[in-house]
């Protein structure tokens, strides 16, 4: 009886919390989505077709290299012409097979080969620029309607509550590479017009701080000036800030954002490259200084497998089934998935929140003035050119001043006429 399913759901929906979620957050943000993909962005496709150019002039040298490397030319495409290639021609190490019992030529393997032979390395380069050619230089044509891109944007499109996008999907953009830098300039601001490009510093681990408790974690972030990553160098390298190296960085940069994921001592020796004693002895260094949030991390695991289910400040919840399991292996998922998932929903929530009061103070105040794109941590808004300065300062007034977190929250943000953070 559908009335009967209809009550139970309503009872459930109102009693469960869920009425919140909706009312406050998902039920105001789903029109601003709805018209940012009605709206769309504009695209600059002379700049498009410029670097398409480039791009396959770039993949044909790659392609030669390893073509010089095999003493031979094959479809690089071809799974099965690879692995003949590498394995029967070459007589690389098989490091791992596919499911099928097929020698496996996936990036990991690549990754691993790529220590020793060059060809591993170029096969690496060609995939990373010929998926973004595929995807968002050439794929991005078939897309564009009267000079702009209409992407969908998915309030349910994940499982911790980021938002989403498809048909193309404008979330995966690289911003930190030269070559995404470069499609990022194809992205331009209407005539008259130009974006400001904010996005939250450091926004899991402000989450991760305010959910953990932990002191000394707050205690930096708190601080406007404090770089989270040299702090947590020094700290666990037990040296000055002044003294920190650009590798020491590196290293606490990946230990604090890994630890959001549940990486452990292999998957965090695997990325730094160095050996799993070492990582070890880094992951315990860290532990030492930041007690609270090894503390946070086990008993959200323990408290997700009890219940089933994490929780965002704000009350979204994940189910988390595989913490049920027998099979250690998935299992291992669970507990990632646990630790991330309240403190990927909780950062992805305050974007909401931001967006909403950030889309009612424009539409009040600014004519033409509205929020075009948000991937991520990041919010782009076009105004008018004349306006600026002031809805620069509306959009990080009303990100910054999101409740529920006990950590301020910081924005960066920029004037510019297209998406790679270029300032006018």
């Amino acid at each position: 009886n559908i009335d009967e399913i209809f009550e139970g759901v309503s009872k459930q929906f109102k009693t469960g919390g869920y009425s919140i979620i909706y009312d406050k957050i998902d039920s105001p943000v789903m029109p601003i989505l709805a018209r940012m993909t009605f709206d769309g962005i504009s695209i600059d496709i002379n700049k498009l077709k410029k670097l398409s150019k480039i791009v396959s002039k770039d993949i044909d040298k790659i392609k030669s290299k390893i073509f010089s490397e095999c003493s031979s030319e094959f479809n690089l495409n071809s799974p099965k012409q690879l692995s003949q290639v590498l394995y029967k021609q070459m007589a690389l190490p098989i490091l791992k097979n596919t499911p099928k019992g097929a020698p496996s030529t996936d990036a990991s393997v690549l990754e691993e080969l790529s220590k020793k032979h060059k060809i591993a390395e170029y096969l690496l380069e060609y995939r990373e620029i010929e998926k973004l050619r595929s995807t968002y230089i050439d794929g991005l044509s078939t897309d564009i309607v009267n000079d702009r891109i209409h992407s969908t944007f998915n309030l349910f499109g994940t499982t911790t509550g980021r938002l989403s996008s498809e048909k193309p999907n404008l979330q995966n953009i690289p911003s930190k590479t030269k070559l995404g830098r470069k499609i990022r300039e194809f992205f331009i601001s209407s005539e008259g017009k130009t974006f400001i490009i904010a996005d939250y510093s450091q926004i899991e681990l402000r989450v991760l701080a305010h959910m953990s408790s932990d002191i000394s974690m707050k205690k930096i972030l708190n601080d406007r000036k404090k770089d989270i990553h040299i702090e947590t160098a020094s700290r666990i390298f037990k040296t000055k800030e002044e003294d920190v190296t650009y590798d020491m960085r590196r290293k606490a940069k990946e230990i604090n954002f890994g630890l959001l994921y549940g990486m452990e001592a292999f998957g965090l020796a695997k990325n730094l490259g160095v050996s799993r004693k070492e990582a070890t002895e880094l992951i315990e260094s860290y532990f030492v200084q930041f007690p609270n949030v090894k503390k946070y991390l086990e008993e959200i695991v323990l408290s997700s497998k009890d219940k089933g289910y994490t929780e965002t400040v704000y009350g979204r919840r994940r189910y988390i089934a595989e913490l049920q399991s027998d099979n250690n292996q998935i299992y291992s998922i669970g507990k990632r998935m646990a630790m991330n998932a309240p403190i990927q929903g909780t950062a992805s929530d305050i974007v909401k929140f931001a967006m909403i009061e950030i889309e009612k103070v424009l539409s009040s105040n600014f004519k033409g003035a509205k929020i075009v794109l948000q991937v991520h941590d990041e919010v782009v808004v076009e105004c008018l050119d004349k306006d600026s300065k002031k809805v620069q300062d509306v959009v990080i007034k009303c990100m910054e001043s999101v409740k529920g977190v006990s950590v301020p929250l910081y924005v960066n943000s920029s004037i510019s006429l297209d998406l790679s953070n270029n300032n006018k």
